[in-house]
């Protein structure tokens, strides 16, 4: 007997849901067996010349802490392996074109100021629609520069998290770096889906330390505990086509090391002194590794967990944090498997032409964004 597949697509205001009887053509990344003896994992490290970044003695330190740390909040044994710097040039040539222009395509560019972003408007209002993004969260993180957004319709809220979002990311490109330009100048650098779609190159390192600023906005990931920074990440795992685990991760130390201003309004810290900076950087690292090797989530409300999604303020960041209040298996999230990191199966198999499922990747695709 003959079998038919049959994939429908529904195109709702630029965005694709697909309801597809067959392969899931966006699958999520398995969780990788481990085995029982230490975990090896292939660091680099990324480097803009145009901005400061950590010592090579603040390096190791932050390596050596975020070993200590994953040991004592995951019971993980792991090792690094150094592997040679690149040049952010460098790093971004192993993105293939095929996802260099999915990426792109899905990049937002802010309007000049006063004109409606009527697409990143829609966009957000279909993902709090379609539960991508919860209501609760968004109150979580926003509701203190949104004013009555618990009372606002979907529509209302969206253009209001839309417009505290934008005017950070304009924040952001206003500033000006230690070289005297832009902090965000004409490179793709700071695109967090460029990060996102770095995965799909080969990759020869699990984990990669930048001191590039990730700071943007896009058309297929939100995240509500980002949109008051405009959208600054300090860190990202999402899928790797060659990584050992399925997962990448990077971690950016731009706002530890360069000194442009205030940054209160913006960012978790800035230019602060060497011992607050590693230990910030290191279990910023941990976390991401939660992601990375247990493929864990974001438990949103448990503030005593290294994976809670809690916006970190520097001050803070250690206080409070149990392990013993934040078990493995202890709730979903912190269940092994539960992040929902996809990819494109399609995009990863050919790395040609996008095909037919480009209009559809951002109901799907991303990984996991943090602060």
């Amino acid at each position: 007997m003959r079998k038919f597949w049959v994939v429908f697509v529904v195109l709702i205001v630029g965005f694709g849901a697909v309801v597809y009887f067959g392969r899931d053509p966006f699958p999520v990344v398995p969780l990788p067996e481990l085995g029982d003896g230490p975990v090896t994992l292939r660091v680099v490290r990324a480097i803009n010349d145009r901005f400061n970044s950590l010592s090579e003695e603040e390096f190791e330190s932050v390596l050596d802490q975020t070993a200590r740390s994953v040991r004592f909040h995951f019971g993980l044994e792991v090792r690094f392996e150094r592997g040679d710097d690149y040049t952010i040039a460098e790093l971004f040539q192993l993105i293939p074109e095929p996802a260099e222009e999915l990426a792109l395509s899905l990049s937002y560019t802010p309007p000049p100021s006063g004109v409606s972003p009527e697409e990143l408007i829609s966009s957000i209002a279909v993902q709090i629609e379609n539960g991508r993004v919860s209501t609760a969260n968004i109150l979580r993180f926003l509701e203190a520069s949104i004013p009555g957004a618990s009372r606002m319709r979907t529509k209302d809220l969206a253009e209001s998290v839309a417009s505290t979002w934008l005017d950070g990311l304009r924040a952001w490109q206003g500033l000006v770096a230690e070289d005297g330009d832009q902090v965000i100048d004409s490179s793709n650098y700071h695109q967090y889906a460029m990060w996102d779609f770095l995965g799909y190159g080969h990759l020869p390192f699990d984990i990669v330390v930048t001191n590039q600023l990730a700071a943007s906005a896009e058309r297929y990931a939100f995240s509500p505990a980002s949109a008051p920074s405009g959208g600054q990440m300090g860190g990202l795992t999402g899928y790797s086509r060659k990584g050992q685990y399925g997962t990448y991760t990077m971690l950016s130390t731009f706002t530890y090391t360069n000194d442009i201003g205030d940054l209160t309004k913006l960012s978790p810290g800035q230019f602060l002194d060497s011992a607050i900076t590693t230990r910030h950087a290191a279990l910023m690292l941990t976390h991401e590794i939660g992601h990375l090797v247990l493929l864990l989530g974001h438990p949103w409300n448990n503030p005593n967990c290294i994976m809670s999604p809690s916006r970190p303020r520097l001050n803070g960041l250690s206080s409070g944090l149990d392990a013993a209040k934040c078990k493995i298996g202890s709730e979903p999230a912190m269940t092994p498997g539960a992040a929902n990191i996809r990819y494109d199966r399609d995009l990863r198999g050919r790395l040609g032409p996008l095909g037919r499922f480009k209009s559809a990747v951002v109901a799907f695709m991303g990984g996991q964004a943090d602060v």
